[in-house]
C-alpha cells in the first residue's frame, strides 16, 4: 500500500495508507445510530461519535464489510440494506451505506468491543455533535435525502448522492 503524506490530528501525526473500509448509518424509529469512538490516544478521533463501520478484510466487498461490521460492532444483521457508493478523502477508501433496523433487529443491538457506548440522535443532534468529520460533512452534503429516508420512508434516489473524491 502506498504511503500518503502523515495527518496531523490533536498534534499527534498519522501515516495514512491508502485503505478501504465502511461507514454506515443505522436508523431506527426516525433516528440515527452513533457509537462514541473508545478515548484511546493512539487511534484517530478518540472521544468523537461516528456511524459503524470499519476496515475491509481481504477478499471482502465493500457491502460484505458494512454488514460485518455492524454485527461485530453492534451484534445486529440488518435485512435492510442499501450500500450508497465510494468516498475517497484523506487516502482511504470508505463505502458509504444506510440500514433501517425493525424491531426485532433492534432489540438484539448490543457493543461489542469498540466503542464506549452507543445512542439514537436526530440528524439535528448529530450535526452539533462532536463527530468524526468526514462523516459530518457526509450528513452536511446529503441532509435532506437522509432527512427523507429517516423521517418519511423515501426511498434514497442514488443519483442524488454527494460523495467526495479526493485523492
Amino acid at each position: 500500500m502506498e504511503c500518503l503524506e502523515p495527518v496531523n490530528f490533536r498534534n499527534r501525526e498519522y501515516n495514512l495508507e491508502m485503505t478501504s473500509g465502511t461507514k454506515g448509518i443505522i436508523v431506527y424509529q426516525g433516528k440515527i445510530l452513533l457509537i462514541l469512538r473508545d478515548d484511546k490516544p493512539d487511534i484517530p478521533y478518540p472521544n468523537m461519535w461516528e456511524f459503524t463501520g470499519g476496515r475491509k478484510e481481504e477478499n471482502e466487498t465493500l457491502e460484505e464489510t458494512g454488514t460485518r461490521e455492524m454485527y461485530e460492532e453492534l451484534g445486529v444483521k440488518p435485512k435492510d440494506f442499501t450500500f450508497l457508493g465510494t468516498e475517497i478523502y484523506s487516502g482511504r477508501q470508505a463505502g458509504r451505506f444506510i440500514s433501517k433496523l425493525n424491531e426485532q433487529e433492534y432489540k438484539t443491538i448490543h457493543l461489542g468491543n469498540e466503542g464506549q457506548k452507543y445512542g439514537f440522535f436526530t440528524i439535528e443532534e448529530c450535526l452539533i455533535m462532536n463527530m468524526v468529520p468526514s462523516l459530518k460533512e457526509f450528513l452536511v452534503r446529503n441532509k435532506q435525502l437522509i432527512i427523507d429516508y429517516v423521517e418519511k420512508d423515501i426511498p434514497i434516489d442514488l443519483t442524488k448522492i454527494s460523495l467526495v473524491n479526493n485523492f
